[in-house]
């Protein structure tokens, strides 16, 4: 077995094996010279690998072989850009500190909601959020998101140079996730950001997204519009879709176009799996803002017409089925929302397309949503509709909408269905007419056909029909029995595009009605 030693004691170890040297002073004086002379070696081994030698940085020449400025320009020319936009947007946009009051083992759906972190309970006391928010008013008004300041008890807001003051809420609107706060202050003019036109951004302009995220106060990130008119979730949506890095703390902030305009407000991101940015970002477009944004600052809420109405797409299929060329445009009317729906008290008709309202072209669901959110209440609105392929122009007088009452979602179960009586074969269910005590039973208080069977495979069962669901109309005709049905449909060719009205309980006594299409049975 081998074993490395100290050279001096392997060499003390030797002389006295040998009996050649006495540990005498001549001995001492050896092996001390010997450990002096290896130990200034390995000192001066260690210090050279300490201690390598340099030169000053400010004495090193820059390497010969760098970038063509001519051929690196372009971004040189983007990069002052990016620059410069932060340099005149920043100082309009604020970070938010935002405390609000929780209770034991409450949780914030936000984060769930906007970012994809899961809601985790808080402790009760105060508890801390953060965002941003942009000052469009030089008197202090700012526009955020409301998500970011619900239920504040405090508001703190830093500006860019690190002073804060604090801040009130002014008003606030869930549908559109918009708020407007005011700085208290003394008179002070501030900093702020003019918002532009977002119909006019195009997908692949570049913008920047300034904000708080996760507390970096005032952070700049940059990207491109990658898409517009996203719907993701809920009402009077039309987000801008953009890669520029958005997390936490982001929302509220500007979207900013190359001119400085505010063109959006951060508002959410898709995530999947781990929660945090993936270059899917949205944004409220400016257009949208600055027609919440008055309302708001005047009056704190936004005040908006109702029509009353369930609409549905017009495809070329639905279009055809309503005697309509394939590529006809507008929203149809596929549901009164009650009897006290203002549509129907004006004499507007299930399955009638609106193509108009208040001179304004309507080619789907959403242009409608902003039109009559834009007309007020209890005044006269002109909707001009397509019915029976024929332009027919109604008036109806819009009530207003409230958003603290939520329509019911839970569908009632329906009563046990009884020995079925009637068939129609074509169509593919077997059904009864929903009269009399069964009328009373189901508390429907209009005629058609029970459906209490479905043929699997059959033409409705492919459309959607189930049992429980009521059929009132087949094309343009009232379907009143299982009688009417029957002529209804023996009176239509073979594989013609059918509009078949059904309703369904979506609650005791509470009926939804809409068109369903289907191909004509041979």
């Amino acid at each position: 077995m081998f074993r490395f030693l100290p050279a001096a004691l392997a060499l003390t170890g030797l002389f006295l094996a040998s009996g050649c040297l006495t540990e005498s002073a001549e001995f001492r004086n050896l092996a001390a010279a010997v450990t002096d002379a290896q130990g200034q070696e390995g000192s001066d081994q260690e210090s050279s690998r300490r201690r390598p030698g340099h030169q000053p940085l400010a004495d090193i020449a820059a390497p010969e072989d760098t970038p063509d400025r001519t051929r690196t320009e372009a971004a040189w020319t983007l990069s002052d850009a990016f620059a410069e936009v932060a340099r005149v947007a920043t100082p309009g946009v604020v970070s938010l500190l935002v405390e609000r009051e929780s209770t034991r083992g409450s949780e914030d759906p936000r984060l769930e909601q906007f970012f994809g972190f899961p809601p985790v309970p808080s402790p009760p006391g105060a508890q801390v959020g953060r965002g941003s928010g942009a000052i469009v008013d030089p008197s202090g008004l700012v526009v955020t998101n409301n998500h970011v300041v619900d239920g504040a008890t405090r508001i703190e807001v830093e500006f860019s140079d690190g002073r804060t003051l604090e801040a009130v809420i002014v008003g606030q609107d869930p549908p559109t996730d918009l708020a407007v706060i005011r700085l208290e202050s003394d008179g002070e003019v501030f900093p702020h950001l003019a918002l532009g036109n977002s119909d006019e951004v195009r997908v692949g302009d570049w913008v920047l997204a300034i904000g708080n995220p996760l507390g970096n106060s005032h952070s700049v990130t940059a990207g491109i519009v990658s898409a517009k008119g996203r719907v993701l979730q809920g009402d009077y949506q039309d987000f801008i879709q953009t890669d520029a890095a958005i997390n936490r703390g982001n929302s509220g902030g500007p979207l900013v176009g190359l001119d400085g305009s505010l063109v959006g407000v951060n508002t959410m991101i898709q995530v999947a799996g781990t929660p945090g940015n993936i270059g899917l970002g949205f944004a409220i477009p400016s257009n949208l803002v600055r027609r919440v944004y008055d309302d708001l600052a005047s009056e704190g809420q936004v005040t908006r017409g109702w029509l009353g109405v369930a609409v549905v797409p017009l495809d070329a299929q639905r279009a055809l089925a309503f005697g309509l060329e394939a590529d006809a445009r507008g929203a149809q009317i596929d549901d009164f929302s009650g009897p006290d729906s203002p549509a129907a008290a004006a004499g507007l008709e299930r399955g009638d397309v609106i193509v108009r309202f208040n001179g304004r072209p309507i080619e789907d669901s959403m242009d409608l949503q902003f039109a009559v959110a834009d007309a007020r209440p209890e005044e006269p609105s002109t909707v001009q509709v397509l019915r029976d392929g024929v332009e027919v122009s109604v008036d109806v007088v819009l009530g207003q909408r409230d958003f603290r009452q939520a329509a019911p979602l839970a569908e009632a179960a329906p009563p046990e269905p009884e020995r079925p009586v009637e068939s129609t074969g074509r169509l593919g269910i077997v059904g009864e007419t929903l009269q009399g005590a069964l009328a009373q039973q189901f508390q429907a208080d209009f005629e058609g056909v029970l459906v209490r069977q479905v043929v699997p495979g059959g033409i409705a069962h492919q459309a959607g029909i189930e049992p429980g669901h009521v059929i009132t109309r087949v094309g343009g005709r009232p379907v009143r029995t299982a009688g009417d049905l029957r002529d209804a449909l023996s009176g239509i060719a073979g594989g013609e595009p059918l509009p078949i009205q059904i309703a369904r309980q979506v609650a005791a006594g509470e009926w939804r009605r809409n068109f369903v299409i289907v191909e004509a049975p041979e």
